[in-house]
């Protein structure tokens, strides 16, 4: 827990804080105490009258005898357990300081002996004993002297621990249970607020024969008063349950009853909640008494009404007035700075279009610094501008195609050398030369027309800019005579504002301010000390009582200090004392021009047209090649006469036969070579009748066979084998159901592919695969070496859902929703998604998003309005669901919505959902009353201040400064926020004469009507101005926090209107 870290640093410095103020010196030991329970583990006071058997019961929860048991009530002291590397004794002195003893001291320091603790006794306030025992890590244990003890100092000790005790154990005698005084410290101890168990000690002494332990115990709690005080009582013996331990004798651990004990300890020393209850519990006592304190000095010492006079000043009027101030030196240095920046803007020599578009952005950036946009800008951008970067766009495009077509013209140029010289036997390539030229030419006449547009376009440009910046001068003189009058009507303004506030505000003097500033640093540094505690609490505490008690009281303290800025409130006082100069200034004129010269994009240089006569040298070569042609076939004509007398020649071979065979296979090889792919052998379909078909049906029947029964793997090959298995994991569980050979091809004499179509019914779906069974014969017998498998179709099974077990399923789902949303635990409902649908994804977000922002969602109405089947296995489930949105502001909406959910059945009785789909969606916000949590004076003093700091924002200070008034919802934010802008675009200055709250009374619930008359004078930037009398009314809504934000104005009427 936070707190426990948080809450001992507050306190400490809340404590030096306090010792150094007379009033609340008190408060410090009050403090230093709660700072040592928060630091200390759970506190466990061991009470009861003397006799009662507490050491002993301390000594059994040790497991050790190291108490004495024999301390008489005038003699004891009270002794405190806690944890320690070794044993050893702290002695805790009454006036605050402490010793270090021996074990072999605790009897001489608790017990009454004789000796020399007998002096340290007396001045001793209680012995702090250390023992290494895990126990005392969680759990500080208080044994106290008897209640019934004759020293009252004794009794002083004990009743302080009875503050800070988290939870006592009471202990009663076995023969002594509930007599008339232990009723009454026991009264007292729990109006302390421990959390009190009753334990009878001494069980070993009650005898089974009269009555049962229990209806002891049971009769025992019905006596006298110790009902209230107990719901019920623990049996125990501290004598058999010590002896149990240090004998280990689990019977007699038994009898002794000390397992409840033992398991009341672990509650106990668990139990952080109870913890921090009891530490908040004293706090709300301290804040309590720090604020009453503090209430009462703010009220004697009148810091209440200097609050709002200083407040009034430095909030409104001194701002106002600083803010005039530094117009009035802001326009002054807004006009000399215009007037500088447009001359060094314009005075440089332009020699290029690019240096104008520079030049122009400058010009535009500063024109929107200084928040007066220049239309002459604008027109260059729109205008100008665009036009120059299509210009050189299209200088670029026209650049780049000149760069091709050059390009082109080195080629052909060496081609055409080539040709020239050989052009005899490149007929073909001649003829292609002179298509490309002609194409080449085209290309530039087109070029040529394109430059042609470009330098027409620039031209038009440079007419453009000038006139351009003949626009600007013009408009820059008008801008510039305005900003000057606009600085003189600001000294006019500044100086009646002032003069009015010296009349409201002039009793104020430093000394005051002082001390308010004093009292705001003292309640500031109480705020910081808490804050660690108080702003960010954790979330277990954000339920515990006595935790938001405190935070209320915390919240108090730090709604009335105020970070007061000292430097700005003596600033202010001294304010109303002086007076301001009017300042003066010299008027400049813009001078300047552009250059000459404008452009500086390089026209590209349209390459030159190709001189080549291709179509005369190609006329040549035609007429040479006809004549080779003639003289070639008259010289084949001579040779095949020779050619046919010499085959008939009777030395020749005896026959074509012959000759053929002296060159054997030669046809074929010529057609082998003329094939592209020697490794390819095309696939010939076997012919229905051939016997290789008959017997590969008959094949593939036995292997289907064998297969099916388990068996089949003496049909394939190793590698075919192996084809089959990783076929069959594509579909587990899946049963044959058709099997049927659509084609039997063979791709040479022992080698065949047979393509079967193959159904496997699956629990979901119906699949159908095509099969190429790659088959080799191999001496006589067919091995099947290759399995390659296509799915080709899946149909999905339809199931026919329970229709009382889906509309159960829906509704489990809706309660595992809630739980989840409550939870921000995602796996509450994953089981209910399909896992990659989209119903999963977009949940997982949503509850993600919202974990641990303190929604919360209350269920109202779930109802199922309609299923219908859509699919095989798809269901589609129409809903009404109503439910009420709580927000972490506490804020509350009720939903109405109409839902469908898209179920996918997994089978009769089990199901997913992949979609949910909101249809239609009503929000009902559930408002509650806060109209009361203000009273109309509160709207009033509200109104008031707000249009007193209405002025500021007109004059200047623009809505953000008046933001914080507004309802974001409401119709006035964005109108009055449009109205201030307009006012400040137009250098519209206004001065509020009087604000007069006429009337003020609830409207409904939650809001009240405010009605105004206002008397205000408007100063315009031409010189002129108008006074007027407003009636307004304004609808006012306060939040559930008690804050009033204006949302509407209702009426505005101008009653009285004077022009001057």
């Amino acid at each position: 827990m936070k707190w426990k870290s948080r809450l001992p640093e507050g306190l400490a410095g809340l404590e030096r804080l306090l010792q150094c103020q007379d009033s609340c010196t008190q408060l410090a030991d009050s403090i230093r105490e709660i700072k040592e329970d928060a630091e200390s583990p759970t506190l466990l006071l061991i009470a009861g009258e003397f006799n009662a058997g507490k050491s002993t019961f301390i000594n059994a929860l040790l497991g050790e005898p190291l108490l004495t048991v024999d301390i008489t009530p005038a003699t004891a002291v009270l002794t405190k357990l806690t944890y320690g590397t070794e044993k050893k004794i702290i002695a805790h002195f009454i006036d605050g300081t402490s010793r270090i003893y021996g074990m072999d001291w605790l009897e001489g320091l608790s017990a009454e002996r004789t000796g020399e603790g007998e002096n340290i006794r007396r001045l001793l306030d209680h012995v702090e004993v250390q023992v290494p025992n895990e126990m005392l890590k969680r759990v500080h244990i208080v044994d106290s002297p008897g209640f019934n003890s004759n020293h009252a100092h004794h009794t002083k000790t004990v009743r302080s621990y009875l503050r800070r005790a988290d939870f006592a154990f009471w202990l009663f005698f076995y023969r002594n249970v509930g007599t008339a005084s232990e009723l009454q410290e026991i009264e007292e101890l729990k109006s302390q607020g421990a959390q009190i168990y009753g334990i009878v000690n001494a069980i070993d002494l009650h005898d089974e024969e009269e009555d049962s332990l229990q209806q002891f115990l049971s009769n025992n709690l019905r006596r006298s008063r110790m009902s209230e005080f107990f719901r019920t009582l623990i049996g125990v013996s501290a004598k058999e349950a010590l002896e149990a331990k240090l004998e280990l004798d689990p019977l007699k651990k038994e009898y002794s009853n000390w397992a409840e004990i033992e398991h009341l300890m672990e509650v106990i020393s668990a139990d952080d909640t109870w913890k921090a209850k009891r530490v908040f519990q004293k706090l709300n006592e301290l804040l309590k008494q720090l604020n009453d304190r503090l209430m009462e000095e703010r009220s004697s010492r009148d810091f209440f009404l200097y609050e709002e006079l200083v407040e009034g000043l430095t909030a409104g009027v001194y701002p106002e007035l600083v803010q005039m101030k530094e117009d009035l030196l802001a326009r002054q240095m807004h006009a000399e700075t215009e007037v500088m920046t447009w001359k060094s803007l314009f005075d440089r020599k332009i020699t290029s279009l690019k240096q104008a578009g520079k030049m122009w952005e400058e010009i535009d950036d500063f024109s929107r610094q200084m928040n007066q946009p220049v239309n002459a800008a604008r027109e260059w951008r729109l205008s100008c501008m665009t036009e120059y970067e299509r210009i050189l766009e299209s200088s670029a495009d026209l650049s780049a195609d000149c760069m091709k077509l050059l390009e082109t013209q080195i080629r052909l140029e060496k081609e055409w050398e080539t040709l020239d010289r050989y052009g005899i036997f490149k007929q073909k390539r001649i003829l292609g030369f002179t298509l490309e030229q002609k194409k080449y030419n085209n290309a530039r006449n087109g070029l040529l027309d394109r430059q042609d547009q470009v330098l027409n376009r620039i031209n038009h440009l440079k007419k453009s800019v000038k006139q351009v910046e003949v626009n600007l001068k013009k408009e820059l003189s008008e801008k510039i005579s305005k900003v000057l009058e606009a600085v003189v009507r600001a000294e006019k303004v500044f100086l009646t504002r002032l003069d009015m506030a010296k009349e409201k505000y002039g009793k104020l003097n430093q000394g005051i301010v002082s001390d308010l500033e004093n009292w705001h640093g003292f309640l500031l540094a109480i705020k910081k000390q808490l804050d660690p505690v108080f702003a960010e609490s954790d979330d277990e505490l954000r339920l515990l009582e006595d935790y938001q008690a405190c935070r209320y009281l915390y919240e108090n303290i730090a709604g009335i200090c105020k970070e007061l800025d000292t430097e700005t409130n003596r600033a202010a006082v001294d304010l109303l004392r002086g007076s301001l100069l009017p300042m003066k200034f010299s008027e400049l004129t813009i001078k300047g021009t552009f250059g000459k010269g404008l452009i500086d994009s390089r026209i590209p240089v349209v390459p030159d047209p190709l001189p080549f006569h291709s179509e005369q040298r190609l006329l040549q070569v035609q007429t040479l090649r006809k004549i080779i042609r003639n003289r070639l076939i008259a010289l084949a004509a001579i040779a095949g006469i020779i050619a046919f007398l010499w085959w008939h020649n009777e030395d020749g071979p005896e026959s074509r036969e012959e000759s053929a065979a002296a060159f054997p296979d030669t046809a074929p090889v010529a057609a082998a070579a003329l094939t592209d792919d020697h490794s390819v052998i095309p696939e010939t379909p076997l012919p229905s009748e051939t016997p290789a078909r008959k017997d590969m049906h008959k094949f593939m029947n036995q292997v289907i066979s064998a297969i099916d029964d388990g068996n089949g793997q003496e049909y394939f090959t190793a590698e075919g084998w192996n084809g089959l298995q990783a076929f069959n994991t594509t579909k587990p569980d899946a049963t044959r159901t058709r099997t049927s050979v659509e084609k039997v091809s063979g791709s040479s004499g022992n080698e065949f592919r047979i393509q079967t179509l193959e159904s496997y019914q699956g629990a979901d779906a119906l699949t159908e695969y095509q099969v190429t069974y790659g088959v080799v014969e191999f001496n006589g017998s067919y091995l099947i070496e290759s399995v390659l498998a296509k799915k080709i179709s899946e149909t999905e099974t339809a199931v026919d859902a329970d229709g009382s077990v889906l509309r159960s399923f829906l509704k489990d789902f809706r309660v595992s929703y809630f739980d989840a949303l409550q939870a921000g635990d995602f796996s509450l409902v994953a089981s209910y998604l399909t896992p990659d649908g989209e119903a999963h994804k977009e949940l997982a977000k949503y509850i993600g998003d919202i974990a641990g922002r303190g929604y919360l969602f209350e269920h109202e109405d779930f109802d199922i309005a309609g299923v219908k089947k859509t699919g095989p296995r798809e269901y589609r489930m129409d809903t009404y669901e109503k439910f009420r949105f709580t927000d972490d502001l506490g804020e509350q909406t009720d939903y109405e919505r109409s839902k469908q959910y898209f179920i996918h059945a997994l089978d009769r009785e089990h199901f997913s959902i992949d979609q949910i789909a909101i249809s239609k969606t009503i929000k009902t916000p559930i408002t509650l009353p806060t109209a009361g949590l203000v009273s109309s004076a509160d709207v009033a003093a509200f109104v008031q201040q707000y249009y007193s700091d209405f002025a500021s924002a007109f004059n200047g200070g623009g809505f953000n400064s008046i933001a914080a008034y507004y309802d974001p919802k409401g119709k006035e934010f964005k109108n009055e926020k449009s109205y201030l802008d307009m006012a400040i675009e137009k250098q519209m200055q206004m001065e509020n004469l009087s604000i007069d709250v006429v009337d003020v009374h609830q409207h409904n619930d939650n809001q009240y009507l405010a009605t105004l008359t206002l008397q205000d004078r408007y100063y315009y930037r031409d010189g002129t101005g108008d006074e007027k009398k407003l009636n307004v009314v304004y609808r006012i809504v306060i939040t559930p926090e008690g804050q009033p934000l204006i949302n509407e104005m209702m009426s505005l009427n101008i009653l009285e209107k004077t022009k001057f």
